[in-house]
């Protein structure tokens, strides 16, 4: 579906391809090594919202190669103040989960998707949604690589051409109009509109003049707003045509600061009361309530869904741990309660791909982000993958896994640190 205020009113639960391609056994593929690399991308221009001001990202990048000469990659962005986690914590976890894959043979979707859920249960520290996220990407993409199938054919589905909305940070009108300038001749027509300040209104006016008072937006506060004032001010936004508000309220964050290689426990922080925060505030407001930084692990998950605290989920793989622990969510959760497959500021295209097929494999989706990223970066150390064309994402080449490419050389001048993980065979 594309992304649009009726959709959610439209939007039904449906039998995935994803779930009969997890029943499907192809070869099997050994873990024989893992190279975990951190990498510093720069921006060309900034990119602001309540909490942040992005002129650069720092990314983890996993290549896994089972020992015949094929490999797999995967892509998580940290942010602390999303899932608690740093680059240099990210790369500390995924080298400590790695060991677990080492000498570890897969042969189907599940088989990763299990071994994942174990891992899962048997950690007792801060959750970290990155490290899992960019090593189980890299396991999907290799078993494909390896069967020598496209990763739509892998989830079991048709790789057709996806309608994406973009999104819209906190600036100035004379660098909106220039956004809006690219996006229009892109061809996308849906947005998510980033609010907490005194512009709100004039920023969304602004949008509908330039674009057309049917273009579909919604809004993102990043915790902006109390639990007192909140509800005026959605209420303000829907009248001027929001179709949703993600994440309104102060969000909880630990009392101790993070450190390089040292993540916070955010996870924690988020006690039963938020979430029972949010269920009160849903009564309250007359459109959709998305929870997206309140949604950053299994347990977050759980507690979403015991209060009823929100109308939709916004899923990003690199917060929830990769295709195997976001697929596990989509599986369990009840029909009334709807997604979006939203993206990280600044991702590279193997997490834009990734979250393109994933979008292929749900096409109950209410909303899908990523590719207008792509226009921030400075530099690029990447070939192929699905391509953006008006406003729409398709993969065009039936090429193994993702289908994107590393150029090894412009890797090595982006990275700033790498762990290299082999196995030792008896």
């Amino acid at each position: 579906k594309q992304s649009a205020g009726e959709d959610y009113q439209e939007a039904t639960g449906c039998l995935s391809g994803l779930y009969l391609a997890v029943f499907i056994r192809w070869q099997a593929m050994i873990v024989e090594r893992i190279e975990i690399s951190v990498i510093r991308l720069p921006f060309r221009v900034s990119y602001g919202h309540k909490r942040k001001t992005h002129s650069e990202v720092y990314s983890v990048i996993c290549r896994i190669e089972d020992g015949d000469g094929h490999s797999g990659l995967g892509e998580a962005v940290p942010r602390n103040y999303v899932t608690g986690e740093t680059a240099q914590s990210v790369i500390r976890d995924a080298e400590r989960l790695g060991k677990r894959l080492l000498g570890r043979r897969f042969s189907s979707f599940r088989d990763i998707q299990d071994c994942m859920n174990g891992l899962v249960a048997e950690w007792s520290e801060p959750f970290p949604s990155c490290a899992f996220a960019t090593l189980d990407l890299a396991l999907h993409d290799c078993l494909a690589v390896s069967n020598q199938l496209d990763m739509g054919t892998y989830f079991g589905v048709q790789s057709t051409p996806v309608s994406y909305s973009a999104s819209i940070g906190l600036s100035n009108k004379a660098k909106l109009l220039a956004l809006l300038s690219v996006y229009r001749l892109s061809g996308i027509r849906a947005f998510k509109l980033k609010v907490g300040d005194e512009h709100d209104a004039s920023r969304l006016r602004t949008i509908k003049r330039f674009m057309g008072n049917d273009v579909s937006v919604y809004a993102d506060a990043n915790g902006a707003w109390s639990e007192d004032e909140a509800p005026a001010k959605i209420e303000a936004l829907a009248e001027l045509g929001i179709w949703g508000i993600e994440e309104p309220l102060h969000i909880p964050m630990p009392t101790e600061q993070a450190v390089d290689d040292q993540q916070v426990d955010r996870d924690g922080s988020m006690q039963r009361a938020h979430f029972e925060r949010y269920a009160k505030l849903k009564s309250k407001i007359s459109i959709p309530l998305i929870l997206d930084e309140s949604l950053i692990s299994p347990k977050s998950y759980s507690r979403i869904v015991e209060t009823g605290a929100a109308d939709i989920l916004n899923i990003r793989l690199s917060k929830l741990g990769g295709y195997s622990l976001a697929s596990t969510m989509l599986e369990n959760k009840p029909d009334a309660l709807k997604f979006g497959i939203g993206a990280m500021v600044g991702e590279s295209p193997i997490l834009a791909a990734a979250g393109y097929f994933f979008g292929c494999a749900h096409p109950d989706r209410l909303y899908i982000q990523g590719y207008s990223h792509r226009i921030l970066h400075g530099s690029s150390f990447t070939e192929g993958g699905p391509a953006m064309k008006r406003g729409r994402v398709s993969a065009t080449e039936k090429t193994p896994g993702l289908g994107v490419t590393v150029d090894q050389t412009a890797l090595e001048r982006l990275t700033i640190s790498k762990r290299i993980l082999s196995h030792e065979k008896e």
